[in-house]
């Protein structure tokens, strides 16, 4: 039987609406810093996954632009990595 180990986050968001929170971005920062540490592969369900990598987008936060450095950087390591995002059809 395989025995291995894996590391989970579940984020929750808070808001303003939610949480009375104005600007909040501790669920990115969690992306980002698991995105940068991940070793083999990347699983992300998440029925609102907004994202853009180029400059001058109206979308401010940098989830996309770590996958792309993660991509990059398997790549030139010569690794085996795979990212999968889930997106529900119906949110």
């Amino acid at each position: 039987m395989p025995v291995g180990t894996c590391r989970v986050q579940v984020l929750r968001s808070a808001a303003d609406w939610s949480h009375g929170v104005l600007r909040e971005d501790s669920i990115q920062q969690a992306y980002i810093g698991l995105i940068r540490e991940s070793n083999h592969c990347i699983y992300i369900e998440n029925q609102f996954f907004i994202s853009a990598c180029g400059p001058d987008q109206p979308i401010e936060n940098q989830i996309g632009t770590a996958l792309v450095q993660r991509i990059i950087s398997a790549a030139s390591e010569g690794r085996k990595f795979k990212i999968i995002v889930v997106v529900p059809a119906v949110p």
